[in-house]
């Protein structure tokens, strides 16, 4: 992936950056491991982009998990204020869908996570909150991304 980096700045493919860039920014490393550290070859610059856009992401994601329902998000101006009966199920889904698992050898996938939960149905979901809720959840998602 450093090497796509190199070949964008090479051949003037700017365009691919921060989609490798993001991608990168995924990654666990570990200066023990066969492949080394990823980041070795960039350019300083590139380096603190990374370094800068990872610290970024963390901080959404850790604002996301730890109350998902109170930030006002993208272009949603306020906090959400879930139904009584509603608000503990949406914190706890949030929660549950963007979680880290430490075994993975990547942080979660924030935009494909948040993309899913716009995009695909989930009938649990559905089944478990009212329908001003469920607008809601299924909104925010993509507002987070623009």
């Amino acid at each position: 992936m450093p090497e796509a980096i190199s070949l964008a700045r090479e051949y003037d493919i700017s365009a691919i950056l921060p989609s490798v860039l993001y991608a990168l920014s995924l990654q666990r490393w570990s200066v023990n491991s066969a492949f080394g550290r990823p980041d070795a070859v960039l350019s300083d610059e590139d380096r603190r982009r990374l370094g800068i856009g990872r610290q970024r992401l963390q901080g959404i994601h850790a604002r996301l998990v730890s109350d998902p329902l109170s930030t006002g998000w993208g272009r949603m101006p306020q906090s959400f204020h879930a139904c009584r009966s509603c608000r503990a199920f949406l914190e706890r889904y949030w929660c549950e869908k963007l979680a880290v698992d430490e075994r993975a050898p990547h942080d979660c996938r924030l935009l494909r996570e948040l993309h899913r939960m716009t995009m695909e149905t989930d009938d649990i979901l559905e089944g478990s909150v009212c329908g001003r809720c469920l607008l809601w959840h299924t909104q925010t998602p993509g507002s987070i991304c623009s």
